[in-house]
């Protein structure tokens, strides 16, 4: 009966320290400079983007366009060597106008992919479509 007891303890023991594996994130996009949607007066030295975990620096990048969907010309996007949760890419000064920066990360953590996409403008208001007005109304018959 003895050996009983410890044989289960054992094994609750060995399950709780490796019978269960931890749920792991994704590398999502906890915030930006510039900040999404923003009007700027002048151009951005850099985009960087802070993410929830760390992200692979050989997987992961950052993309902008202009208000015609051309690719604006970049430096290769970085991870930071003092923070692995953030990737930038330094700007050439850009000219007034929207832009639009996507990304794409991996997580160093967890492998996954993810993505995104922001916009933000220079010397130019950065407007958001305001929703359809939901009508809910009922038509009568003729």
């Amino acid at each position: 009966m003895k050996h009983l007891k410890i044989l289960t303890v054992g094994l609750g023991i060995w399950f709780l320290c490796f019978g269960v594996l931890p749920v792991l994130a994704h590398a999502n996009l906890s915030h930006s400079e510039p900040q999404a949607n923003s009007s700027l007066n002048v151009s951005p030295s850099e985009i960087r983007i802070w993410f929830t975990e760390p992200v692979e620096r050989n997987y992961s990048q950052i993309v902008l366009r202009n208000v015609d969907g051309a690719i604006v010309d970049l430096m290769d996007s970085r991870v930071d060597d003092g923070d692995p949760q953030q990737l930038y890419v330094p700007l050439s000064p850009l000219p007034n106008g929207l832009y639009t920066v996507s990304w794409r990360v991996v997580s160093a953590t967890d492998g996954h992919p993810t993505n995104g996409s922001f916009a933000f403008g220079v010397g130019v208001a950065v407007t958001i479509p305001t929703p359809a007005i939901v009508i809910d109304e009922t038509v009568p018959l003729s």
